[in-house]
């Protein structure tokens, strides 16, 4: 106190400013209107049990206008994303100011109420855009109600959606299987009208598959009988590479057996490759009329399995 008596300049122009304020403000109140317009008109009542107070409050010669607004939910949601819009309406229902959810903690309170689906809610809301002293005058002069003009708001998503749309990313990102990653060129054959593909061998196969993605998992040896009713060792292979949550897996057969066998990640990719094929020609399995040479394509769930034909 003792400052401020030494120093009566302070004292005048403190008090100035506060008289600056008080003059600059202005204060209505206003019926609410409980429809609400949009996704949450089946959600959420605008309570219109008292009058809402609406403050205009000027700053560099424009107003902002503030009010809360009491709501209550009629239905569970569980929303990550709440967006009201807000508005003064005329007698013929046309917006004279709108306001938007003031800050994030306010939309919180929504969604957490959203999720309970009972109770009630008071939430700040501010004018979208800043009102010129006749708006103002406007506002105050032809208001006669507040409602909820526009409202939006974005489900949360169950944990196998947001896996499910994760993977179909993945799948759709990761560089896609061809025919010739694992068939040779067409050729012809003497006494075929065909043209036919043989299997890749498998060292190309591994290349073509590795600059996709797959390493090689494991690297073995079985015994096979051969078509002369000897046995032999059979070299063979697996490979895979991960698609997001899923894993794409590949298992190579070498002579006598010689197949390959592509577990895709999904129904999907499976379905696209074997369109692929039938493209490329093959018909109910087969490349064409095919004895000595060519190959097989059969399809199980997301299993597609290529089979060397031949004849010794």
């Amino acid at each position: 106190m003792n400052i401020i008596f030494r120093n009566p300049l302070l004292l005048i122009t403190v008090f100035l400013m506060t008289v600056m304020v008080s003059c600059g403000s202005k204060e209505m109140t206003i019926k609410g209107d409980e429809d609400i317009e949009g996704a949450f008109s089946n959600s959420l009542t605008l309570s219109t049990d008292s009058l809402y107070s609406v403050n205009f409050e000027k700053s560099d010669g424009k107003f902002s206008a503030t009010t809360t607004l009491q709501f209550e939910a009629n239905a569970v949601g569980d929303y990550k994303d709440v967006e009201l819009t807000a508005a003064i309406v005329d007698s013929d229902e046309d917006p004279l100011c709108e306001f938007r959810i003031k800050t994030d903690a306010g939309k919180d309170k929504l969604m957490n109420l959203l999720r309970k689906g009972e109770g009630k809610v008071k939430v700040k809301f501010t004018s979208s855009e800043p009102l010129s002293k006749n708006e103002v005058e406007k506002i105050m002069e032809k208001g006669r109600s507040i409602r909820i003009i526009d409202s939006e708001g974005e489900l949360n998503k169950t944990p196998e959606q947001i896996k499910a749309e994760q993977d179909s990313i993945a799948r759709a990102a990761a560089p896609a299987l061809e025919i010739t990653d694992f068939l040779g060129p067409k050729t012809s054959e003497s006494g075929f009208t065909g043209k036919l593909r043989n299997l890749n061998d498998s060292k190309k196969v591994i290349a073509a598959l590795e600059s996709k993605g797959f390493t090689v998992d494991k690297n073995f040896k079985v015994k096979a009988e051969e078509y002369d009713g000897g046995m032999t060792q059979m070299q063979c292979y697996e490979l895979s590479r991960p698609i997001g949550s899923m894993t794409e897996k590949v298992i190579i057969h070498e002579w006598p057996d010689m197949f390959i066998q592509i577990d895709f990640c999904d129904n999907d990719a499976a379905h696209d490759y074997m369109a692929k094929m039938t493209s490329d020609g093959y018909r109910n399995g087969y490349s064409s009329d095919c004895y000595y040479a060519g190959s097989s394509v059969e399809r199980v769930g997301k299993k597609v399995t290529l089979n060397q034909i031949w004849e010794p």
